[in-house]
């Protein structure tokens, strides 16, 4: 799961990378087109707290915090920083 995780921010790290313009290589190069519509569609401030919540949830994990408990809760942080009500 926490590779998975990892995999995850990279992606919302390639969105930031696409948003603020900053011309470096793409951790997942293969997801550039869904890294490309977070970019265009989510702020740059907010993609940084979806790329929080999923360090939030990797810490909760660590902690013992349930698994459906943590990710539910990352989901929750993501969509609200996406805007998605």
């Amino acid at each position: 799961m926490d590779l998975s995780l990892v995999d995850l921010a990279g992606l919302y790290r390639d969105a930031l990378m696409l948003s603020t313009r900053a011309g470096v290589a793409l951790t997942h190069p293969d997801f550039e087109g869904l890294a490309g519509e977070i970019a265009t569609s989510v702020p740059a401030p907010r993609i940084v707290e979806c790329v929080d919540a999923i360090s939030r949830c990797r810490e909760q994990l660590g902690q013992n915090v349930r698994p459906a408990v943590a990710m539910d809760a990352m989901v929750g942080r993501i969509r609200l920083a996406s805007g998605v009500r």
